[in-house]
């Protein structure tokens, strides 16, 4: 064995159990996604927006904890914009992320906004639900059980 090799084995250990360590980052499905608000209602614990369409048909609702009521009065208002002036939101979510159970944000149609932002143009119909056919979801969604989805076999 080289003298390199010996000098560069515990660093390529170390780099191999850090590695191993290291928070998941396949876990995290962080997106943007359009929503048109047609309900926004203001809880004790909760803002929440409800979307036309639900997200990938799954999220219908998009929600921000009380606790920061300077972030909540935030969210507030753009949703609130957007629902009055009938326009579009684009909302940043993780859709793996159910910690909104714990403020009354349901882990099965509800997400956590991490942000939101008010949008002049009508989004394309794949912002709205990426699994539709068509669009860049679909394939995953349907496991590439389709004609049309890479790799399907008959």
């Amino acid at each position: 064995m080289t003298l390199f090799a010996r000098a560069c084995r515990p660093a390529f250990a170390l780099l191999f159990a850090l590695i191993a360590l290291w928070p998941a980052a396949a876990s995290a499905q962080e997106k943007m996604a359009a929503c048109r608000p047609v309900e926004t209602a203001v809880f004790q614990n909760r803002i929440h927006v409800r979307c036309e369409t639900p997200v990938d048909k799954r999220f219908p609702f998009f929600a921000v904890s009380t606790v920061d009521p300077r972030s909540a009065n935030r969210f507030l208002s753009v949703a609130e914009t957007a629902q009055v002036t009938e326009r579009f939101v684009m909302v940043d979510f993780d859709s793996n992320d159910t910690s909104g159970s714990a403020f009354g944000c349901g882990a099965d149609n509800c997400r956590v906004a991490r942000a939101i932002l008010l949008i002049d143009e009508v989004p394309s119909a794949c912002s709205i639900d990426s699994s539709a056919r068509g669009c860049p979801g679909f394939c995953p969604s349907v496991n590439n059980n389709d004609i049309s989805c890479p790799g399907y076999c008959d």
